[in-house]
């Protein structure tokens, strides 16, 4: 979602009462960092893969309504200075030609701006203020959303357009292109050899279901099961006999969890509680397919079967951008297009 730049009272539309808390929140601490009003305002989605390694041609991935939203407008300094809007006091100043050295906090945001540069993108000096929802950690992705909303900042400030190939070293390209233009109720089949992405039904919450994110506090380690290559295409299959409930078993079969039998407990709790299926997603989190009258049992077995100190963290989610106020569609076209036919 991007809040056009052209009339300086378009992003006055984040202060109106209507609109999202979080861009309110982001406008708002932009204008008082910075002493001026934004000229741009963005939301991105998050993104998270459900199937495919980084090294399998194909992934199926959705998106997830925690996203970053950015303030931002454009200097004629030569200078980028970034400011975290959920971590106070992090702040990054530097021109453009000496981003070699980010601090980490910082570095997916100023990769993309390096990356944009490095394609031959002419850039000008920027301020960016940005606010991220989705915890850190645990394998969720979180850097997912980020990137795709710079991503669409350069886009909208300097017409520095990436394509997809410059975006695929920036993080999980399926993941990206969840976030920047799956649809509610959708996920999307990406072939990372192609570079082309398909839309696939993915309507968790008209069939009753949520996907369970469970973070026990550190990423599980696991590994690729034999086969796993091919999940992404045969979860397609069964999304697309309308059989959403079929998906459960392929996310224990996605990963081996290496022997770790702590976590093997954990998996197994949440299955005898009700779940149509458990295991770790690509990215290192453990998840679970649960119906809806399942979930309260399903978070009770998993804390319970978890000895660690700090009790179990749980997200549930459908494939959702989440609601916003203004929408544009400029930008994501190029991913929609060429599609992938499927013989």
């Amino acid at each position: 979602m991007v809040v056009p730049t052209d009339m300086a009272d378009a992003v006055d539309l984040a202060f109106r009462s209507d609109a999202d808390p979080e861009l309110r929140l982001t406008a708002f601490l932009y204008e008082q960092v910075f002493g001026h009003k934004a000229t741009l305002m963005t939301f991105g989605a998050g993104g998270l893969t459900l199937f495919g390694r980084a090294e399998d041609r194909f992934a199926l991935t959705m998106p997830v309504k925690w996203g970053a939203t950015v303030a931002a407008a454009a200097r004629s300094d030569g200078m980028i200075e970034f400011r975290s809007g959920s971590q106070a006091g992090k702040e990054f100043v530097g021109p453009l030609d000496e981003l070699d050295d980010p601090p980490p906090w910082a570095a997916c945001p100023l990769a993309v701006v390096s990356a944009a540069r490095t394609a031959g993108h002419p850039l000008g000096g920027m301020s960016l203020l940005v606010g991220t929802a989705l915890p850190e950690g645990a394998g969720m992705q979180s850097e997912i959303a980020l990137t795709a909303v710079v991503v669409s900042v350069l886009a909208e400030l300097f017409g520095a357009e990436l394509t997809l190939a410059q975006r695929a070293p920036l993080g999980d390209l399926a993941a990206q292109l969840a976030a920047s233009s799956a649809l509610d109720g959708t996920a999307l089949l990406v072939d990372r050899r192609e570079m082309t992405a398909e839309p696939v039904p993915f309507d968790l919450a008209g069939a009753g279901l949520r996907l369970m994110i469970i973070d026990l506090g550190t990423r599980v380690t696991s590994e690729p099961s034999e086969g796993a290559g091919d999940l992404a295409m045969e979860a397609v299959e069964v999304l697309e006999r309308g059989d959403i409930v079929g998906l459960g078993p392929l996310f224990g079969r996605a990963t081996s969890l290496a022997g770790d039998e702590v976590v093997e407990a954990v998996v197994k709790a949440a299955r005898h509680a009700g779940a149509l299926g458990a295991g770790t997603l690509p990215g290192g989190c453990l998840t679970a397919l649960v119906p809806v009258d399942r979930l309260s049992p399903v978070r009770a077995a998993v804390t319970a079967a978890w000895p660690g100190a700090r009790a179990p963290k749980f997200l549930t989610a459908v494939s959702s951008r989440g609601g916003r106020p203004v929408r544009s569609e400029r930008g994501i076209a190029q991913i929609h297009r060429p599609i992938i036919r499927r013989q």
